[in-house]
């Protein structure tokens, strides 16, 4: 029987090799910025027919932002569009030296409460907030996400405080969204705990709900 400890991983991929059942397997492989180009230039076609382009995701696509920055000049190169999804959880000047090559900035907003923030997150929301701020004052396309996450910010106050907030500094393009489970797959292959595995997604009639609380809030004006 072979006993496979994670704490001695080094991701060398030794023990795939060596397994003769395919019990392991490799997630992903190292590869250099030609070589995704070359991967995304094969839809090349579509996008400039349907208006799309390529989304540069995570993780925290910012946290190698030394790759990220390549990818981005060689598909500006190439004429092809970019989205960087991002928590903007990282310094202001990684992020402004990509301005020019990122299209549109697709951010999450949990919750306002810093506090609240930290408790679930792990950080609170001042770098998030005030990267969101100067990336609006910059001009950036922004579009907002508020994933809604039982227990957590599944209320009419919390999504009309993010609905005030962004329409206070500029942001007009934003969606709530569903809590989903569908990381769980990925912790597990990690041999990590998924603290949200007990949580559902909301009820049609609790987002039905809050989308209009959120839409109602939007279209508010703003006290002079």
């Amino acid at each position: 029987m072979h006993i496979f400890k994670r704490e001695l991983c080094s991701a060398c991929g030794d023990c795939v090799k060596a397994c003769f059942f395919d019990a392991l397997k490799l997630a992903g492989k190292l590869m250099k910025a030609d070589e995704v180009l070359a991967e995304i230039l094969r839809d090349k076609s579509f996008y400039q027919k349907h208006g799309g382009g390529v989304t540069f995701s995570g993780g925290e696509p910012f946290y190698q932002a030394a790759f990220l920055k390549e990818i981005l000049k060689l598909c500006r190169g190439e004429n092809i569009s970019t989205i960087v999804e991002s928590a903007l959880h990282v310094p202001y000047d990684v992020i402004e030296q990509m301005l020019p090559l990122i299209d549109i900035f697709l951010v999450d907003i949990k919750h306002l409460d810093s506090g609240v923030h930290k408790k679930a997150t792990g950080v609170d929301n001042k770098l998030i907030l005030s990267n969101l701020q100067r990336l609006v004052e910059s001009g950036a396309d922004v579009h907002i996400r508020i994933p809604i996450i039982p227990g957590f910010n599944d209320n009419i106050g919390c999504v009309t405080d993010i609905a005030s907030f962004i329409k206070e500094i500029g942001i007009s393009k934003a969606e709530l969204i569903p809590f989903h489970g569908m990381a769980i797959g990925k912790y597990q292959s990690l041999g990590l705990s998924y603290d949200a595995g007990g949580l559902k997604p909301p009820e049609d009639a609790v987002m039905n709900m809050l989308k209009v609380a959120f839409e109602n809030a939007m279209t508010q004006l703003i006290p002079k």
